[in-house]
């Protein structure tokens, strides 16, 4: 299975849940804890002060009726089960680089199967690794058939 950005977190949620994948490679994955997942990219859109407010109005209220420990991904990697390749690039203006070595070291403290590569000066797509990163997935996938 493969993620990239946000998907990189609806993966990770599917690997916590879902018996039926075997591997999985997260490029640039939108994984944090909350909220500063939800506040990077509500800052990131530029509310006005108005739509800021009501936001997290709406999120207060979000995270009465669910815990972040049944929403959260980060909070729940010791249900994955399989191994993982993390891609992320030093240069990425979407989601920071922080996020992926932070993933990678939790993943690491819970005993997972993840190797991480990083792609020093490129941005959100890995677009000047492109191929790179492609064909270690490709090598990586191979060896889980």
């Amino acid at each position: 299975m493969y993620g990239h950005s946000m998907g990189g977190d609806v993966t990770l949620q599917i690997l916590e849940t879902s018996p039926r994948v075997t591997a999985a490679t997260l490029w640039a994955p939108a994984v944090a804890l909350l909220p500063e997942q939800v506040i990077h990219f509500m800052n990131k859109n530029r509310p006005t002060p108005g739509q800021a407010e009501k936001f997290k109005t709406q999120y207060e209220t979000f995270i009465k009726q669910y815990p972040t420990s049944q929403i959260s991904s980060l909070e729940n990697i010791s249900r994955v089960k399989v191994p993982l390749n993390i891609h992320h690039a030093t240069a990425d203006e979407s989601v920071p680089f922080s996020w992926g070595t932070y993933l990678h070291e939790k993943l690491k403290e819970a005993g997972k199967t993840v190797t991480f590569y990083s792609y020093q000066g490129d941005n959100h797509d890995i677009a000047k690794n492109f191929g790179r990163a492609l064909s270690r997935d490709v090598e990586f996938f191979k060896s889980k058939l």
